[in-house]
């Protein structure tokens, strides 16, 4: 091998003569099989820039815990090697390549004798052995050839450091370092996601993602159900048997109750449970039978919000107001059931439910 670049520098040397390696040339072999590993070699950087750029960090994440068995496996070690600066990286890849192209042409001049067949055969090999075949082969295995080339690319790192370092520190400075975390919209979300990347996702699937991702932005206002389609009961109202019936029939658990004098002031709210031992000959007033107080909200509350409030257990309902704390104000409102339809994106039917709702359609 140093005949090979001795026979080169002689040639630099000497003014005027040209260095020509006859296939009976003892160095013929050598001079091939070094040609050969330049366009291979041409061809990894030249396929690992694409391939290794273009991987993003993020998904890796994802791949390393939730991947394939080999995605596992792999994806960790690109990582490790994103982490040394994609601009390092790429300063290194980019001189391998640089001087691999400018090296070939040299090579293969002396063993076909210069001029335009030397030309045109180093453009063809880097072209496509080094160019468009290797970019084509790492755009649809990066993972892969990235993971298992990654232990070369980092010895080089550390082999031109003094150069490549510097360089990819200014890269950084100019350019501003890459977002290592790649955020998506909401929107671009429910895209992808609609997109059915894969695994084919169902569409059952697809939309409870889509009601899932659309939940954090609502508020109790677009959920509740208007006061005037409220079923609820006046507080000097009779229990009687007609009423008891009456209630039964509807098929709720849970009833507002209003002051007699201010149909939009709650006091409170009658279950289902409060009826139980109850015997309606005692002609009792609904005020007489409440138990539980009717909390109120404000209408911008957001449903992220309220889901947490009724995960505490202290009420399954809000009443949805626009003055929270006055007897006044009163718009609608919220259950737990409307919370997790929305959530789901589905409406929930039970052995109670008897009707259509027609305020919302998912």
């Amino acid at each position: 091998m140093e005949a090979i670049f001795r026979d080169v520098k002689n040639g630099t040397e000497q003014a005027g003569k040209h260095v020509h390696v006859t296939p009976s040339d003892p160095l013929f072999g050598y001079y091939v099989v070094f040609i050969i590993l330049l366009v291979l070699l041409g061809g990894a950087f030249s396929g690992l820039t694409l391939g290794l750029m273009g991987l993003d960090s993020v998904n890796l994440q994802v791949l390393s815990l939730a991947g394939t068995a080999s995605e596992r496996r792999q994806a960790p070690k690109v990582l490790k090697l994103l982490q040394k600066g994609r601009h390092t990286m790429l300063v290194v890849l980019l001189l391998g390549n640089t001087l691999v192209n400018t090296s070939l042409p040299v090579f293969l001049d002396s063993i076909i004798g210069g001029g335009w067949i030397a030309v045109l055969g180093s453009t063809f090999l880097e072209l496509v052995f080094g160019g468009i075949l290797p970019q084509s082969i790492c755009n649809k295995y990066g993972l892969a050839i990235g993971a298992t080339f990654a232990p070369l690319v980092q010895w080089l790192i550390v082999l031109v450091y003094p150069i490549a370092k510097p360089t990819g520190m200014l890269l950084d400075y100019m350019l501003g370092a890459h977002e290592e975390a790649i955020t998506y919209r909401k929107a671009e979300l429910k895209t992808f996601v609609s997109l059915g990347v894969e695994d084919k996702l169902g569409e059952e699937e697809l939309s409870l993602l889509g009601s899932v991702l659309e939940f954090a932005g609502k508020t109790v206002e677009d959920i509740m159900i208007p006061r005037e389609d409220v079923y609820s009961l006046s507080a000097e109202k009779i229990v009687d048997d007609e009423l008891v019936a009456d209630i039964l029939r509807k098929g709720y658990s849970r009833i507002p109750v209003y002051e007699p004098s201010s149909p939009g002031a709650y006091i409170g709210f009658l279950t289902i449970r409060d009826l139980v031992f109850y015997d309606p000959t005692d002609l009792r007033p609904v005020s007489s039978l409440i138990s539980n107080p009717l909390p109120q909200c404000p209408p911008d509350l957001p449903l992220l919000e309220a889901m947490s409030y009724f995960q505490t257990g202290r009420s399954h309902m809000l009443l949805v107001t626009q003055s929270p704390g006055k007897d006044e104000g009163a718009m609608g409102l919220v259950t737990l059931e409307d919370v997790v339809e929305e959530l789901i994106g589905k409406e929930i039917i039970d052995e109670t439910d008897q009707y259509i709702d027609i305020h919302r359609q998912v």
